[in-house]
């Protein structure tokens, strides 16, 4: 029974982990985007 309860938890932080990468990495997307859009514009307006 303590097994299932630690394994439970155990994969509790694995989905955890995984959601807060999965954010980190579309936060981190999204900034490259940006920049990379504000560059574009920078250059247009030189």
């Amino acid at each position: 029974m303590i097994c299932k309860y630690y394994n439970y938890v155990f994969n509790l932080e694995i989905l955890d982990f995984i959601k807060e990468s999965q954010e980190t990495l579309i936060t981190s997307s999204l900034m490259q985007t940006a920049e990379n859009i504000i560059s574009k514009l920078k250059k247009t307006h030189e």
